[in-house]
C-alpha cells in the first residue's frame, strides 16, 4: 500500500482500475465477470451512466435510461453473451423522483428491445445535482463456443483485427455540441454470432485508439491498425478523430485468417445490416498498438475516457 490516506498512490483512471483489479476475486478487466455456479456459466457487468458525463447535460431522463441500459448491455455483446436480466440503481437529485421514473421507463424500454427484463434495483437520494443510473446486466452462454464467453486476452499473432459498424458518429456529435448523442447500437446478435470465431473481443466504449491498446495489452501481443481502413459514420471524414473519440459501442475483435469467411457468414445470417471491416492485424509483441495512415506510422493519442 502506498500513498497518503485516501490516495493509495492512485492519480488517474488507469491506475485506479489496476489497483481495484488487485482487490477483486479473479478480476481480469474483461467486459464482464464470468461466474460458474454450475453447468451453465453466466457473466455479470455493471455500468454507471451520469447526466453530464456519459451524456449531454440536457439529455432527457428517458433517453438517459435507454442509454444506461444500452451501455451495460454492450458489455454482454463483447462477451458473446445473451442477456438474461438487468437491475438498475437510480441516484436521484432533490425533487427528481419523476425523472427517476422516466429514467427507469427508458431502461425497461431498451431492455425489452434486447430481451433483458428489469428484475430489481434501488432508488437512492444523492447530494449532487446529476441524475444517474447504475445498471447491472446478467448474461448467459449462447451459441457454440466451447469455452463459454469471449475475453480480451485471446488474440494471437497472425490474427486480423475487425470492427463492426462504423465509427465516429458520437464523437462528432460531441464536437458539434449536439444536445443528444446517437444511441449505442444493439450488437448482442452480432456478438453471439461472431463469438465462436473470435479469439478476443471488446466493445468500443472508450474509442478504438484506447480499446485496441487494451486488447493488445490483455492478449500480450502488438496490434497494428491501418486508419485508412477504419469505417467512418456518415459525415465523419477524419479517421484519427474517429479512432480517438469514444461512445461508438461497436465491437473490436481478432479473428484468425482461416475463420474470417465463416465469421462473415455467421454475422450475415443473423443481421445482414451490420458490416464487418478488417482494420489491421496482430503481431508478436508486448501489448503495444501502432497506427498507420497513408502507409506511414503516425502518433495517435490514447484518446477518450469517461472521467
Amino acid at each position: 500500500m502506498t500513498g497518503a490516506k485516501g490516495d493509495h498512490g492512485v492519480h488517474d483512471e488507469a491506475s485506479a482500475v489496476a489497483r481495484i483489479l488487485e482487490l477483486t476475486d479473479g478480476g481480469n478487466g474483461d467486459d464482464a465477470a464470468i461466474l460458474r455456479p454450475g453447468a451453465s456459466p453466466v457473466c455479470v457487468s455493471t455500468d454507471s451512466t451520469i447526466a453530464g458525463v456519459h451524456a449531454p447535460a440536457g439529455t432527457s431522463p428517458h433517453a438517459l435510461g435507454r442509454r444506461a441500459a444500452a451501455r451495460a448491455l454492450s458489455d454482454l455483446a463483447a462477451m458473446g453473451a445473451a442477456p438474461l436480466a438487468m437491475t438498475c440503481a437510480v441516484h436521484v437529485p432533490a425533487g427528481g423522483w419523476g425523472d427517476a421514473v422516466a429514467l427507469v421507463e427508458g431502461v425497461v424500454e431498451r431492455g425489452e428491445r434486447q430481451r433483458a427484463p428489469l428484475v430489481g434495483g434501488d432508488l437512492c437520494r444523492t447530494a449532487g445535482s446529476a441524475l444517474a443510473a447504475t445498471v447491472t446486466v446478467i448474461g448467459r452462454r449462447a451459441g457454440a463456443r466451447r469455452d463459454g464467453f469471449v475475453s480480451r486476452a485471446g488474440a494471437r499473432a497472425r490474427d486480423e483485427l475487425f470492427v463492426t459498424g462504423a465509427l465516429g458518429a458520437a464523437s462528432a456529435a460531441l464536437a458539434r455540441g449536439d444536445a443528444a448523442l446517437p444511441e449505442p447500437p444493439d450488437r448482442i446478435r452480432a456478438g453471439i454470432a461472431l463469438a465462436p470465431f473470435a479469439a478476443a473481443m471488446i466493445d468500443l466504449s472508450d474509442g478504438l485508439a484506447r480499446d485496441v491498446r487494451t486488447l493488445a495489452r490483455c492478449s500480450r501481443v502488438d496490434a497494428r491498425v491501418d486508419l485508412d481502413r477504419v469505417p467512418l459514420a456518415p459525415d465523419v471524414t477524419d479517421p484519427v478523430a474517429a479512432a480517438t473519440g469514444g461512445d461508438d459501442y461497436e465491437l473490436l475483435l481478432a479473428i484468425s485468417p482461416e475463420r474470417v469467411a465463416a465469421a462473415r457468414a455467421a454475422l450475415a445470417a443473423v443481421d445482414s445490416t451490420v458490416s464487418l471491416t478488417c482494420i489491421g492485424r496482430v503481431v508478436d509483441g508486448t501489448g503495444v498498438a501502432t497506427f498507420t495512415r497513408g502507409g506511414a506510422d503516425i502518433a495517435v493519442s490514447a484518446g477518450f475516457t469517461h472521467e
